[in-house]
C-alpha cells in the first residue's frame, strides 16, 4: 500500500496562489520568460530588477492579450473560456551620460503594472462506481458530535462544529449508530456505489504594481532593487452532484470569494564579464498576503431518509461568513545566463520557489532571439515548471471548517512554449507573440475519492505589445 500524503486546505490555497503564469510582454512570452540575464524588458525587470539598468531611454509600453482556456477530463467534453486582458503596462525613465564608460553610466526608474496569474476557467468532471459517497465523508467529519449539538440554534457559530456536518445532518445523509451516541454513519447502504459530477467556474487574477530602480555601473555591472504591491481577486462556484444506486441524490453548491493585499521586495544583479556573456541573479522576498475569504453554501437531497412528516426531499442554506488570515507566497531565487551575438542571443534560466507547506517549485526556461533585419526580430522559448506536491496527496478538510469546497487538483507539471515576431524602430516597437500552456492534473472531487480523474488544462495566449520610446 502506498503512503498517502495529506495537506490542509490552507496548503491547497497556497498552491493555487503561488502558481504563476508565464505572462508578460510579447518578447517575454516568446522567450518563455528566460530573461533574467537579458533585461531591458518590463516583464523581465519584475523577475530581475537589475534588467532595468540596461535601459538608456524613456519608454511607454502596453501589452494586450487574448486568452483561450480549455479544460477537459479524459474522454469527456472540453470546457472553454475566452477572455481579453491588458496584462502589462509600464513607464521607464532613464537618466545618465552615454559618453561615460566608468562609474555610474545610467540610472533608471520604472513604474509598472503586471498580471501574474489569471484564474478564469471552467471545468467539469464525473466518475461512476465510486465506493465512497459524500455522505461517508460527512459521517467521518461528524464523529464525536452529539445529535443535540447539530440541532442547536447556535450551531453555525459553534467553532467545534463544521458546516459540512450541519448540511449533511439537515439533508438526512447521516444518522447516529445508536440513540444518544456520538458516532455517525451514512444513511446509504454500505455496499452502494455512487456517481458524481462536479462543475466549477473560477474567475479573477493576481496582479502586481511595482516601483523599480536600476543602475548601470561601468557597462559591466547592472544592479536593481524593487518594491511590489500584490493584489488578489478570486472567486469560485462549485456544484457537486451525486446519485447512488438506490436513487438517492444530493446537490451541494459552494460559493467562495477571496481577496488579498501584500507587499514584497526584490533585488538583482547582472554581470557582463565579457562581450558575449551576461550572468544574472535575483531574489524576490516572500509576499505576506492579508487574505479575506467569504463563503456560503446550500444543499438539496432526495431519498436519503424520510423525516417524521414523510418528506423525502430536504434542503438547507448556510449563512455567509468572512474569514481573515495570512497566506505567504514563496521566496523566489533566479539564476540565468545569456550568450549575446551580433545577430541574436540564447538565454537559460533556473527559478527556485521555496514553499512552506507544499513542495518547492523548480522552473527551467530556455529562450532565444534572432535578428532577421536591423529592425525585425524573432523570439522562441520553452519553460517547464515542476509539480507543487506529490501526485497522491490528499487535501484534508478540517472537521470544524466553515468551508465546504471539497475539490482539489494535483498538478503534474506545466509546460510553456512561446514564439514572437516584432519590429523595433527608433521611436516605436510592436511585437506579436503566442504562447501555449499545457498542464496535466489529477482531480479529486473530495478527499475520500480513491482514484483521481485525469484532467488536462491548456491555454492559447495571443499577445500584442506596443511601445513608444525616445
Amino acid at each position: 500500500m502506498s503512503l498517502v500524503w495529506t495537506l490542509s486546505l490552507s496548503a491547497q490555497d497556497g498552491q493555487v496562489f503561488a502558481e504563476r503564469d508565464n505572462i508578460g510582454t510579447a518578447r517575454y512570452v516568446g522567450m518563455a520568460g528566460a530573461m533574467t540575464a537579458v533585461g531591458a524588458d518590463p516583464s523581465a525587470v519584475l523577475d530581475n530588477p537589475a534588467g532595468l539598468g540596461l535601459y538608456r531611454r524613456f519608454e511607454l509600453l502596453a501589452t494586450f492579450s487574448e486568452n483561450m482556456d480549455f479544460v477537459a477530463q479524459s474522454g469527456q467534453e472540453t470546457y472553454k473560456r475566452y477572455r481579453f486582458t491588458v496584462p502589462q503596462l509600464s513607464a521607464v525613465f532613464a537618466f545618465g551620460a552615454p559618453e561615460r564608460s566608468r562609474g555610474l553610466v545610467y540610472s533608471s526608474l520604472m513604474f509598472s503594472y503586471q498580471r501574474i496569474k489569471n484564474f478564469h476557467r471552467s471545468s467539469f468532471s464525473s466518475l461512476s462506481e465510486q465506493a465512497y459517497s459524500l455522505s461517508d465523508l460527512v459521517a467521518n467529519k461528524t464523529q464525536g458530535l452529539s445529535f443535540a449539538a447539530l440541532c442547536a440554534d447556535g450551531r453555525w457559530d459553534d467553532e467545534n462544529i463544521g458546516w459540512l456536518s450541519c448540511l449533511g445532518f439537515d439533508a438526512y445523509m447521516i444518522d447516529t449508530t445508536a440513540n444518544g451516541a456520538t458516532e455517525w454513519k451514512s444513511t446509504l447502504s454500505p455496499i452502494e456505489s455512487v456517481k458524481y459530477a462536479v462543475s466549477i467556474d473560477e474567475s479573477g487574477s493576481m496582479d502586481e504594481y511595482s516601483l523599480v530602480w536600476g543602475s548601470n555601473i561601468s557597462n559591466r555591472w547592472y544592479i536593481g532593487i524593487g518594491m511590489g504591491l500584490r493584489t488578489l481577486s478570486y472567486s469560485k462556484a462549485t456544484r457537486y452532484e451525486e446519485r447512488s444506486q438506490s436513487g438517492s441524490s444530493v446537490t451541494l453548491n459552494t460559493y467562495l470569494s477571496q481577496s488579498a493585499l501584500g507587499v514584497n521586495g526584490s533585488f538583482g544583479v547582472i554581470y557582463h564579464p565579457i562581450r558575449n556573456l551576461r550572468l544574472g541573479l535575483s531574489f524576490i522576498t516572500p509576499t505576506s498576503l492579508a487574505m479575506t475569504t467569504k463563503t456560503n453554501a446550500d444543499i438539496l437531497s432526495a431519498n436519503y431518509a424520510v423525516d417524521v412528516e414523510g418528506n423525502k426531499t430536504h434542503g438547507q442554506q448556510t449563512p455567509s461568513i468572512s474569514l481573515n488570515y495570512r497566506l505567504i507566497n514563496p521566496l523566489r531565487t533566479t539564476v540565468g545566463a545569456a550568450a549575446i551575438f551580433d545577430r541574436g542571443l540564447v538565454s537559460v534560466e533556473y527559478d527556485y520557489a521555496h514553499q512552506r507547506d507544499i513542495d518547492d517549485i523548480h522552473t527551467l526556461k530556455i529562450g532565444g532571439e534572432v535578428v532577421l533585419h536591423p529592425v525585425l526580430f524573432l523570439n522562441v522559448g520553452y519553460a517547464y515548471e515542476s509539480t507543487f506536491q506529490r501526485t497522491d496527496y490528499r487535501c484534508i478538510l478540517p472537521e470544524t471548517s466553515v468551508r465546504t469546497d471539497l475539490d482539489f487538483r494535483n498538478v503534474k507539471g506545466t509546460h510553456f512554449v512561446g514564439a514572437a515576431f516584432g519590429y523595433r524602430g527608433h521611436y516605436a516597437t510592436a511585437q506579436l507573440g503566442y504562447q501555449y500552456r499545457f498542464q496535466r492534473q489529477h482531480f479529486y472531487a473530495h478527499e475520500c475519492q480513491t482514484e483521481p480523474a485525469d484532467m488536462t488544462a491548456q491555454t492559447h495566449r495571443i499577445v500584442l505589445t506596443v511601445a513608444w520610446h525616445n
